[in-house]
């Protein structure tokens, strides 16, 4: 599993179809109104490129990044970060 942050939407494109693996987890803020629209545009783009996404959801100004990639390895999530 590859995990990145949220981008833009050609970033998103471009990485997701630049990635050998199928599945990737996406760190993002759910009440950041743009990390929303650009999650959800990382779920179209990879529905048909057939990768599954992980919503890694992290919160505030100190996110606890290490705690989402804890989360992730303990459900078998292991890989790489872009």
């Amino acid at each position: 599993m590859i995990y990145t942050r949220v981008r833009s939407v050609s970033e998103s494109c471009k990485i997701l179809s630049l990635t050998s693996k199928s599945r990737v987890g996406i760190l993002w803020d759910p009440d950041d109104p743009a990390a929303a629209i650009a999650f959800n545009e990382y779920e179209a783009v990879a529905f048909p490129l057939k990768v599954q996404l992980h919503s890694l959801k992290v919160r505030g100004p100190k996110p606890d990044i290490e705690g989402a990639f804890r989360a992730a390895t303990k459900d078998g999530q292991a890989g790489s970060s872009l």
